[in-house]
């Protein structure tokens, strides 16, 4: 996260847009535990669970086709500019922020949350 931060800091948009689409993946694959589904698979079996809302799951889609840009064929895409990479840096701070303790037993089914004490 700290080298994502120094890019953004350095006006480096693709650079951060490519590192920031690495924490969100690796983010979606400790809640999922799926080590070789591709980026936009997880996007797709989160989604159904209603973990995160759609400005969310936009950011999710948008991260995963941006980091594509890196591809030759790719050279006419739009690039990445300064309101783009603010439009993923304020949802990732939100989701760095979130209970991923919460949401993982929530994706698994489970209501108990490691907030709360058992009464015996």
């Amino acid at each position: 996260m700290e080298e994502a931060e120094k890019t953004f800091e350095e006006s480096s948009w693709l650079s951060f847009t490519i590192m920031t689409g690495s924490v969100f993946e690796s983010l979606l694959v400790d809640l999922t535990n799926e080590l070789k589904l591709p980026f936009g698979a997880l996007i797709n079996k989160i989604t159904s669970h209603n973990l995160f809302d759609a400005v969310e799951l936009e950011t999710l889609s948008f991260v995963k086709e941006a980091r594509n840009l890196v591809h030759a064929g790719r050279y006419d895409d739009a690039y990445i500019t300064r309101d783009k990479a603010m439009s993923v840096r304020l949802p990732l701070d939100e989701f760095l922020r979130k209970d991923w303790v919460e949401i993982k037993n929530r994706y698994s089914g489970r209501k108990e949350c490691d907030k709360c004490e058992s009464t015996s």
